[in-house]
């Protein structure tokens, strides 16, 4: 069977203020009912400070875990470092290889902070959807 593939991009949006060591927040990513989403990339840009003034800032000490809700899998065996995965946030962090989620999936993204800064977080995939030739 041939599949052709479509560039696409998945994004959590701004999560809602982490405020304080230890504050976690729940983001969702719902995979789009049409095709499964293969994700070759994935990134997370991070804000910190006073609300209207913030800076994005490139490192966070904050960890995150990545759950597919559809076969009840995480990404890591437990929470992991955001630098450890994303680094400095200038990269897409590369998934080897590529994982693939069916449609009707929902990732959630557990993010729990390490620092008294108020923070937010922005989780993006980045792959392609897969369509039958």
């Amino acid at each position: 069977m041939l599949i052709r593939e479509e560039s696409f991009y998945y994004t959590t949006g701004w999560s809602d203020p982490l405020v304080g060591v230890g504050a976690a927040v729940n983001q969702q990513i719902s995979i789009a009912a049409d095709v499964p989403f293969k994700a070759y990339y994935y990134t997370v840009a991070v804000r910190q400070g006073v609300a209207g003034a913030e800076l994005l800032v490139f490192t966070f000490a904050g960890d995150v875990q990545i759950n597919d809700t559809q076969v009840g899998k995480s990404l890591f065996n437990i929470a992991a470092p955001i630098v450890s995965i994303s680094g400095d946030g200038q990269l897409p962090y590369n998934l080897a290889p590529p994982r693939i989620f069916n449609s009707n999936t929902v990732i959630v993204f557990l993010t729990t902070s390490n620092v008294g800064t108020r923070t937010q977080v922005n989780y993006t995939l980045h792959g392609a959807k897969l369509y039958n030739a």
